[in-house]
């Protein structure tokens, strides 16, 4: 098992995203807000977090998210809002034992679906080619 890694998206010597994977929150998560606080003040490079979403208070019998609700943000969610450019969540049954079934990571806002970061990161780096001058453009 890979555990805890970070990926670094490139496109045209430029990098486009930092993917910082974690298995858990605990101890960790304030290690990505600190990295995504300096990419955002010095750089266009997103500064994502992807991690299965384990829960809260695994103690007890109820899985409880940790991201809570758009609209009853957990103070994770919170601070992933203001320090992070998304949240992308897979929750493979290996990493999250105690979830049911019938229970959800709430999505919306920043905390998103896994699948949708390789779109993310191809609008990213479209974007990105509009702003940063490689060299490599032909004049007419």
């Amino acid at each position: 098992m890979w555990g805890d890694i970070d990926i670094v998206v490139v496109k045209d010597n430029i990098v486009v995203a930092v993917v910082s994977c974690k298995l858990s929150l605990h101890g960790r998560f304030t290690e990505t807000l600190f990295y995504g606080v300096l990419f955002r003040m010095w750089s266009r490079t997103k500064f994502v977090l992807v991690t299965p979403d384990a829960g809260r208070g695994q103690k007890g019998p109820v899985w409880k998210s940790e991201w809570g609700t758009p609209e009853k943000p957990t103070k994770d969610r919170m601070l992933a809002e203001s320090y992070l450019e998304a949240v992308y969540v897979e929750n493979l049954e290996k990493f999250c034992p105690k979830k049911k079934p019938n229970e959800c990571t709430a999505f919306g806002g920043i905390v998103r679906h896994l699948e949708e970061l390789p779109d993310d990161i191809v609008r990213w780096a479209e974007e990105d080619s509009k702003f940063i001058y490689t060299g490599n453009q032909k004049t007419l």
